[in-house]
């Protein structure tokens, strides 16, 4: 336990700061912090009566290479809106150190990590689980720094101890000696630091079932309620004792629907769902963006997180509506940083807030009791003169075939294949709910591209954006297979008019398709 011994360097590299950075970094707090001046006075007071933030005294700017370090950083202040405050009549603030405008984060080395949390309460919230939900109370906060890092997290603010209504400005320097929100080795020093606190639980056998941790939410899993609400208390003691208290108006008793993550999780039928203010948010916020012509970097990150959440409530195939805003905010580093949006990003906006009306914010987390929906083949062919064709067949008797337009026509054959899916899905979707359909297609280009769920191809990702609409609208899963040209005889004859031809193949015995053939009523149009 280094950490607490020493206190938590964050990663950072002490010799890149020394030989980067100059002697004196100054950087003046945001309007934001200013406007909500007092809500920025009351966490920081708070932080200097729990002794985590050292008032140091008056201070003048003029004074700053006085102080008797070698280097030393003073970073700006903000103040954000506090989360889940649609409804309040009087908005909250809370302060924020921008680290990355200091430059103390250019030193920070984390190793990668991920936080898997989602992915395993998918795999262990089985039927009939109970859940328990606890809060860490500060978290970050709770971290000692090591004194050398003291230095690089000085800060200038109104004196705490004295009524705002009788200073005119910020003149006092503080200096942050425990961990605050902005640091980028943060997130891991608390990970690895709060896992080891939970191998002691396990070690002095208070901990004894499944934990998924969170950052700061604890999600306790266990097949009995009682038991789990038992060892759920013993755990909020030992962590008291340890120093890390959970917050007890956030503690929510054993359930099988219960409120993780965001996210309401019923453990009877795998469905998960948003919380109603949150996908009332999510809604507005993304109908705004998906009109805007310009984003800053702040703002595609609030829209990364937003839609990866609302993602999980869809139909897999949603990383076609997240790449583009990834590969847009690639190479921005400060949150004000900013860039011009293209039709496909703000497309991918659109079709979020499209399935999220669709769904209305609810999906599955486990596909368990999804039934087989059976095999469809599809196929599309285009000469050099005429028009193109496509056409399918579904292994229960159904059939359709059809001549494209003459613009769709002149679309390369990759877009004509995933064009066929669509309308194959558009005829039948209703068949196929709650059911896992397996679509086999001899286009390798389209078929690699739907299995990935993105494409660098914009054509293709129109497609993909319908697909997943569709299949939230019919509720069913597309599974996509590639299949031979020279196997797949019965839609290749379809794409190409010749329904006798598949008549004849179709009705043999040892055919694929066991029911008995329906032809669609339009077969034969123009599509």
């Amino acid at each position: 336990m280094n950490l607490l011994r020493f206190g938590a360097d964050l990663f950072i590299d002490r010799e890149f700061l020394l030989l980067t950075l100059p002697t004196r970094v100054y950087r003046r707090n945001y309007p934001t912090a200013y406007d909500n001046k007092v809500a920025v006075t009351v966490a920081i007071a708070s932080r200097v009566k729990a002794g985590r933030t050292i008032k140091l005294g008056r201070f003048k700017v003029s004074e700053f290479k006085d102080i008797p370090v070698d280097q030393a950083i003073i970073f700006p202040l903000g103040a954000v809106e506090k989360p889940n405050q649609k409804q309040a009549v009087t908005k909250e603030f809370r302060p924020f150190g921008d680290h990355t405008k200091s430059r103390l984060n250019e030193a920070a080395r984390p190793w990668k990590h991920s936080l898997d949390a989602l992915n395993e309460l998918k795999r262990k919230l089985t039927r009939g689980k109970f859940m328990r939900m606890s809060d860490i109370d500060g978290a970050f906060t709770l971290l000692p720094l090591v004194p050398w890092l003291w230095r690089y997290m000085l800060f200038v603010w109104f004196d705490v101890d004295v009524p705002l209504d009788q200073q005119t400005h910020a003149g006092v320097l503080y200096v942050h000696i425990f961990a605050d929100f902005g640091t980028t080795g943060c997130p891991l020093e608390w990970f690895e630091f709060f896992n080891t606190v939970l191998d002691l639980a396990r070690m002095e056998c208070v901990l004894r079932s499944d934990l998924v941790l969170y950052v700061d939410d604890l999600s306790h899993l266990s097949n009995q309620e009682e038991p789990l609400n038992e060892e759920g208390a013993a755990l909020d003691k030992f962590l008291i004792d340890c120093g890390c208290p959970t917050k007890h108006s956030k503690t929510k008793d054993a359930s099988q629907l219960q409120l993780s993550l965001g996210l309401w999780w019923n453990t009877i039928n795998f469905t998960l769902w948003l919380a109603r203010e949150k996908l009332e948010r999510h809604q507005e916020f993304l109908t705004e963006m998906s009109a805007r012509r310009v984003v800053n970097l702040r703002e595609m990150q609030q829209i990364a997180g937003r839609e990866q959440r609302c993602a999980l409530t869809i139909m897999p195939g949603s990383k076609v509506l997240l790449a583009n805003n990834f590969i847009l905010m690639s190479g921005l580093r400060l949150p004000h940083h900013h860039r011009r949006t293209t039709k496909a990003w703000r497309a991918d906006r659109a079709a979020m807030v499209r399935c999220l009306n669709e769904n209305a914010g609810r999906g599955y987390y486990r596909f368990d009791d999804f039934l087989d929906g059976g095999d469809v083949w599809t196929d599309a062919s285009k000469g050099s003169k005429g028009p193109a064709g496509g056409g399918y067949v579904l292994d229960s008797g159904p059939y359709h075939w059809w001549y494209f337009g003459s613009a769709a026509s002149r679309r390369p054959i990759d877009f004509l294949e995933g064009k066929t899916v669509v309308h194959c899905v558009e005829d039948n979707g209703h068949r196929w709910s709650g059911m896992i359909v397996r679509f086999h297609i001899d286009n390798s280009a389209f078929q690699a591209s739907a299995v990935k769920g993105w494409s660098h191809a914009e054509r293709l990702n129109e497609l993909l954006r319908e697909l997943l609409y569709l299949t939230v609208k019919f509720n069913c899963i597309l599974s996509y297979e590639w299949i031979s040209t020279h196997v797949n005889v019965l839609a290749d004859a379809l794409s190409r008019f010749d329904e006798e031809l598949f008549l004849t193949r179709a009705r043999q015995a040892e055919g694929p398709v066991y029911g008995p053939l329906e032809r669609h009523p339009n077969a034969g149009d123009r599509r």
